[in-house]
């Protein structure tokens, strides 16, 4: 990504950061994030993405709700963004955290059982 979108999008995300939260949290209690915002190159779409943790509901749920107030997020940027087109804004779920705990379970896993197999070995040559 050039500069400029890459400007862009940190603009962006600051001024959503906030009304995205507040919007989320009227479909969930979970913790709410905007983590990031990719531009395209043209800058005509920009991809936001949305990290939940610890939702009592679907995540789908909450971000088919943020893709249904696209428009609303849209006239609130076009005031504060001086650019000719305002991007379409696409709501995606950042499931990093989620992976992340998935394999730090998994080496965790791993650990427990390479302790398990030395275990077994010391009781074997005693």
């Amino acid at each position: 990504m050039g500069y400029r979108p890459e400007r862009v999008a940190h603009l962006l995300r600051e001024i959503l950061a906030g009304p995205v939260e507040a919007k989320a949290s009227e479909v969930t209690n979970g913790l709410v994030t905007l983590t990031h915002v990719r531009m395209s190159p043209d800058l005509s779409v920009a991809k936001v993405y949305v990290s939940i943790y610890g939702a009592d509901g679907d995540p789908e749920r909450v971000i088919t709700y943020l893709n249904h107030y696209a428009k609303e997020f849209r006239r609130l940027l076009a005031p504060q963004v001086r650019m000719r087109v305002i991007p379409r804004l696409q709501f995606y779920l950042d499931d990093t955290l989620d992976h992340m705990e998935r394999i730090q379970r998994l080496l965790k896993q791993l650990e427990q059982e390479r302790q398990e197999g030395k275990n077994t070995d010391e009781q074997q040559s005693t």
